[in-house]
């Protein structure tokens, strides 16, 4: 809607193509993330219903989670690879790849060492956020794709879902 040739309205501001596959909130502010298959996050105010902030992404985006302070943002892709971006400008801090099938699951622990990594792959990488994100376990066990996983509240303990339908836990290092 134009009211003035000088100064148009905008109505409503979104993704464009494919699916939207990822949603998250800021642990801290009244902020969500989204991420889908146009390849970009998107960072959401809630009260404004406002874009913040959008940053294109080489891969389509499946997965997101916010760490525990919402300082940084891990973003899982169709590819097999993640990415964690600095929330505060959107630059990248690492991109890793070491699966094959899509990260449909991560979350980071709530004391803030550790971020799981769950892959259509039927595992789960364990990363050391201290470490720049270096590899230190990998939960094996699964049957079938990971669906789902969570942290016990004191970070020690892994719990995962697979399409088979299991329900593993996992003592972390």
């Amino acid at each position: 809607m134009v009211r003035d040739r000088d100064k148009p309205v905008l109505l409503m501001q979104g993704h464009s193509e494919g699916e939207l596959w990822a949603l998250d909130l800021h642990p801290k502010q009244p902020v969500a993330v989204t991420g889908s298959d146009d390849r970009s996050v998107r960072l959401w105010s809630l009260p404004d219903h406002t874009l913040l902030a959008r940053c294109n992404m080489e891969e389509s985006v499946r997965s997101v989670s916010f760490n525990n302070d919402g300082s940084q943002l891990a973003l899982g892709m169709k590819d097999g690879s993640f990415t964690v971006l600095r929330v505060r400008d959107m630059t990248e801090v690492v991109h890793i790849k070491d699966r094959k099938e899509v990260i449909h699951e991560l979350k980071f622990s709530p004391d803030g060492s550790f971020l799981a990594v769950g892959s259509n792959d039927g595992l789960v990488d364990v990363y050391a956020v201290a470490q720049r994100f270096k590899k230190v376990g990998e939960c094996s066990r699964s049957a079938s794709f990971i669906t789902h996983l969570d942290w016990s509240v004191d970070s020690r303990f892994l719990q995962t879902n697979d399409g088979a339908g299991e329900r593993l836990f996992y003592r972390m290092p």
